[in-house]
């Protein structure tokens, strides 16, 4: 009887441990679907490496399938190209003509951003690096931009556009960084790369910027006229905060107390100069505690003054102003 009972349970146990070999078999066990590198390797044996993947527009695609893949060379990193796909796609929708033609774009632009900046160094514009990114060639100068820099700085790209041997047309993107950038992230050119992973310190450390559209001439003098200020940058925030130190200044001496100057900031670029600004700090004679937070505070009036955020000196009187 003990051996019947002891012959039953191992059926038992066998039974179970079967069950489990099942369940595995089918959810823990099936073999791995190719990932994108893979595709890639079989198409392309040992030639590409994939950087960076990002999901791509999650709400326009409804979907997190849907990836963009930052590929380089292997033989040469700096030769770099975006491809999207989709991984519930065969072949993760990317034919071997859209692949070859996304390299061979690639090889183009990285031949004709080394020619220019071969160009630019011939002609003596130093601390600078190139890079093209959708359709616009960038010219990166770590440099302090001042009047005269950026003038001469057009002079000598104005000569270097017209000598440069390039197989695509590109518009041109002039844009000064903080000298302390060069270097930080790339030398010579800048890779596709470096605009997925490093766009915000782009934003943040480059000063002034000037375009000329694919179809006309690089004329320094007018691409001179064009310069922007790039008011989301550090230097820029720090040229507010020393204005707000003068209004400080100001309103202790002109505005009836109590009042307090509130933490927002109005600003607007007066035409024909980037480097001035009308700054605006508006101020309330109400007391906190009538408010829940300060943000709710309406205006009572605003602290206002035109203002050099290059050197960082005042270039009219401070004032009040309604609106």
């Amino acid at each position: 009887m003990l051996k019947k009972r002891m012959i039953n349970s191992f059926k038992i146990l066998r039974c179970i441990f079967s069950l489990i070999f099942m369940i595995f078999s089918l959810f823990g066990c099936k073999s791995k679907a190719p990932s994108f590198a893979d595709c890639l390797e079989n198409e392309y044996p040992n030639r590409f490496q994939v950087l960076d993947t990002f999901t791509d527009d999650i709400i326009g695609n409804l979907s997190f399938s849907v990836k963009t893949s930052i590929v380089a060379e292997k033989s040469n990193n700096l030769i770099q190209t975006s491809l999207n796909w989709d991984k519930r796609l065969e072949n993760f929708n990317l034919s071997k003509s859209k692949l070859d033609s996304a390299f061979s774009k690639a090889q183009r632009e990285y031949k004709d951003a080394l020619s220019l900046y071969k160009t630019t160094q011939e002609n003596g514009l130093k601390e600078i690096a190139v890079g093209i990114k959708n359709g616009t060639v960038f010219i990166l100068i770590f440099a302090e931009p001042t009047l005269t820099h950026r003038k001469n700085s057009l002079l000598i790209l104005e000569k270097c556009f017209a000598k440069w041997q390039k197989e695509g047309a590109y518009e041109m993107n002039i844009s000064y960084l903080e000298p302390s950038e060069k270097d930080m992230n790339f030398k010579e050119i800048v890779p596709l790369l470096y605009w997925r992973q490093s766009v915000g310190e782009f934003k943040k450390n480059m000063v002034y910027s000037t375009i000329c559209p694919y179809n006309e001439t690089f004329l320094a003098t007018k691409v001179g006229k064009n310069w922007e200020y790039n008011t989301s940058s550090d230097r820029f925030m720090y040229a507010i905060e020393k204005a707000r130190i003068e209004g400080k200044k100001w309103a202790s001496g002109h505005l009836r107390k109590p009042y307090e100057i509130l933490e927002t900031v109005e600003f607007n670029q007066i035409e024909k100069n980037p480097t001035i600004v009308n700054i605006k700090f508006p101020i309330t004679y109400q007391s906190k505690e009538t408010e829940s937070a300060s943000y709710n505070i309406e205006a009572d009036g605003y602290i206002s003054m035109d203002y050099n955020v290059e050197n960082n000196t005042l270039m009219s009187k401070i004032k009040m102003t309604k609106e």
